[in-house]
């Protein structure tokens, strides 16, 4: 019957489209990986080297284990929590005082991944050309 015949079209096809997901997953994610390791702000080169990679079948992951990662992908304000001011020590001497410090964002991640979306499905059409050949 027609039913039997798209089971076993289906059942036929899905080792390639298995092997095409893993594929567009790691080529993504590699991607992805190395934008961000290039576009990453570079001070002691700490950022850059934590930025990591994580691939399964199913999906995969970019990310930093450095607390500071995010506030350089964000920005962040730091307030005083229990004075009116925040000092520092200035590296010629003296003192530099402010109400808040606002560190300005960096993004590295994002504009990464938009990256690679945009051309992800020249990714796609690649990668299930390649696997049903």
């Amino acid at each position: 019957t027609g039913t039997n015949t798209i089971f076993r079209i289906s059942k036929w096809r899905l080792p390639s489209v298995e092997i095409a997901k893993k594929a567009i997953i790691a080529k993504s994610v590699t991607e992805i990986h190395w934008l961000a390791t290039k576009k990453a702000p570079y001070d002691t080169g700490l950022l850059r080297k934590s930025l990591a990679m994580h691939i399964t079948s199913t999906y995969g992951k970019v990310g930093s284990n450095q607390k500071y990662a995010k506030i350089q992908e964000f920005g962040w304000v730091i307030r005083p929590k229990k004075k009116k001011l925040l000092a520092w020590k200035l590296k010629g001497g003296g003192w530099a005082f402010a109400r808040r410090v606002r560190i300005k964002a960096q993004p590295y991640l994002i504009p990464a991944f938009e990256s690679v979306t945009k051309k992800l499905w020249n990714i796609i059409i690649s990668e299930i050309n390649k696997t049903t050949k």
